[in-house]
């Protein structure tokens, strides 16, 4: 078991933002709670691969996977110049960067502003070009595909929630 101490030392939180104006005014006898001394505050905190922010923005996050996913294109470039062939180029680049970018894609994929999705695209777009993918790929048919995909495991008989579909 953990001592205290070393529990308070691992521990961070998060206080989101909210409009002062919404809560202080709205809610009769509101109080922001104090913080804890113990407890380092954070602006974000990277939980389960994603980066989560005070102010619930997903900009944080889609920059740091374009970030790594850009430095992950640049070791293909590496491993194009050392003689891989194409077919395993492809292999790599599905495993390392359409990986990245759909982890958790449904829940962070509304949520994007026309100049991330830009972003993201022209990533995308890039690999294309230098051979990495058969085909361009745009943020947009890969969400499709990954709400297509769960969707579909959401229906399987022997998925957890199919007790819940079957209520409705």
């Amino acid at each position: 078991m953990l001592s205290y101490g070393l529990m308070i030392i691992r521990c961070s939180s998060i206080f989101l933002r909210l409009n002062r104006l919404y809560l202080g005014d709205q809610i009769p006898g509101y109080i922001s709670p104090l913080p804890i001394t113990e407890v380092q505050q954070v602006s974000s905190a990277i939980l389960l691969g994603v980066t989560l922010c005070d102010t619930l923005s997903i900009t944080t996050h889609v920059e740091s996977t374009l970030r790594i996913c850009s430095q992950r294109v640049y070791l293909l470039k590496l491993l194009w110049n050392q003689g891989i062939t194409r077919h395993y180029l492809h292999v790599v680049f599905d495993a390392l960067v359409l990986s990245k970018l759909r982890y958790t894609i449904c829940a962070w994929s509304g949520f994007l502003s026309a100049e991330l999705e830009g972003q993201i695209n022209a990533l995308l777009k890039r690999a294309f070009k230098y051979g990495f993918c058969t085909k361009i790929y745009t943020i947009q048919s890969i969400a499709e595909e990954a709400d297509k995909l769960l969707f579909r495991k959401m229906m399987s008989a022997n998925h957890c929630i199919d007790f819940f579909v079957a209520i409705c």
